[in-house]
């Protein structure tokens, strides 16, 4: 299984100088490092060993756990594996499938509303993007929409703005 810390250090508990040194410099986090533990715990019992998780997004009640590979293997059948990764946190959580498309990583972020569309804007200030998502899915958002818009625009570096229609 492929996580932000070596194997040792998830199966071990205690961080090498390695992993100890990526943590300090800010490039993952504590989150990053409790759900890699968590995943390796789990990796035996729910079969974890293809799985990715490339990195977390804490917020607050809920975290977003990003891959680079099959979501379906984080989300297990009948949603198992998240629900025994939520509760070993102690939070809600989503799985999403990081890359260079856009429009899925959103629509892993808002399932199960539906995505009519992402609009990118090209201004002076830079690139900008506009979320279109179904005024009847409103209810159905998993986060409201500031914290969609902030988790947005710290994830495409740029300016996010999410309607309904």
């Amino acid at each position: 299984m492929k996580t932000p810390i070596c194997e040792l250090c998830a199966s071990s508990g205690v961080l090498c100088s390695g992993c100890e040194g990526k943590l300090n410099s800010g490039k993952i986090s504590q989150l990053d490092v409790d759900l890699s533990k968590t995943l390796h715990a789990l990796s035996s019992e729910h079969k974890l060993g293809e799985a990715s998780f490339t990195r977390a997004v804490d917020l607050g009640f809920s975290a977003i756990i990003f891959t680079d590979g099959n979501v379906g293997l984080l989300v297990g059948q009948n949603a198992r594996v998240a629900s025994a990764i939520g509760k070993q946190v102690g939070k809600r959580v989503r799985i999403a499938k990081e890359g260079a498309d856009v429009r899925q990583t959103i629509s892993d972020i808002i399932f199960p509303a539906k995505l009519l569309g992402v609009n990118e804007i090209f201004s002076p200030d830079g690139k900008k993007f506009k979320v279109r998502i179904s005024r009847r899915d409103a209810r159905v958002l998993p986060l409201d929409l500031d914290a969609l818009n902030k988790l947005f625009s710290k994830l495409f570096n740029a300016s996010v703005k999410t309607e309904f229609e």
